[in-house]
């Protein structure tokens, strides 16, 4: 109840806080829609790269490495990519886009060095008898990054 409620008349805080918990639980109802709404047409788009750095003609075939250390040939980084897609697809469409991409910007290799679920802080804040209690932690966002370097043999 709100400072307002000072002119709420005994017979009608029943009809006020029904009111007030019916918006509430609409607001919250509504909020679960629009998420629903968002992720379904999220789940449409693909996966993201983000690319910077030097371009050569395309290849036909990219090596793929997972540390440097299995990079037998001497090489030089020739650009950097980070890549994100929603963490209940299947991460090897991610590595796909990737590969792509290489393809694309003429690699000879990509060397896949960071992939991640990212979590979000969250804070939860309820009020009993008076009393607000907040709660906090991290929870899933949902988002799996991946970083790469994409290489050229010299």
């Amino acid at each position: 109840m709100t400072g307002n409620d000072n002119n709420i008349l005994p017979f009608q805080q029943y009809n006020y806080l029904s009111s007030h918990t019916n918006k509430t639980n609409r607001m919250r109802t509504l909020t679960k829609i629009a998420a629903g709404c968002l992720l379904l047409l999220s789940s449409c788009a693909p996966a993201r790269v983000a690319y910077i750095g030097r371009s050569y003609t395309p290849t036909t075939t990219v090596d793929l490495f997972f540390n440097t250390k299995d990079v037998k040939k001497p090489f030089e980084v020739m650009g950097k990519v980070n890549s994100e897609d929603y963490a209940f697809r299947d991460p090897q469409k991610i590595q796909e886009k990737i590969m792509t991409e290489a393809r694309k910007r003429g690699a000879d290799a990509v060397i896949i060095s960071n992939f991640n679920e990212a979590d979000v802080a969250q804070t939860v804040y309820e009020k009993k008898e008076g009393t607000v209690t907040a709660t906090s932690g991290d929870v899933p966002s949902g988002m799996r990054y991946v970083r790469a370097d994409f290489i050229k043999y010299k």
